[in-house]
């Protein structure tokens, strides 16, 4: 695992990941919740028309997360990169 801090700043919350911990701050909470690199089995982002965004980060019990941020296309696009970052750090397509 890498020791670089990807950080993503959204209007609506913050994503960070250094390579051990995947943190979420803001998208309407009011408390942070983190996730260890280590039980992470997958990060789901998709986009739809309906529904808007989600972003699923999928984990061994229950430390998963699911936000809904509300992005514009320029902000989808940097959390796509923020996203693939995080996979090719974690080792894969998880």
């Amino acid at each position: 695992m890498s020791d670089e801090m990807i950080d993503l700043v959204l209007s609506s919350g913050v994503l960070s990941f250094d390579g051990r911990v995947f943190e979420r701050f803001g998208f309407g909470f009011g408390e942070s919740t983190r996730v260890h690199a280590s039980e992470i089995e997958e990060i789901v982002l998709v986009r739809k028309r309906v529904v808007g965004t989600l972003l699923e980060v999928k984990a061994r019990g229950a430390s998963g997360m699911t936000i809904s941020p509300d992005v514009d296309d320029a902000e989808y696009a940097r959390l796509e990169t923020f996203v693939a970052n995080v996979r090719s750090t974690l080792g894969g397509a998880r």
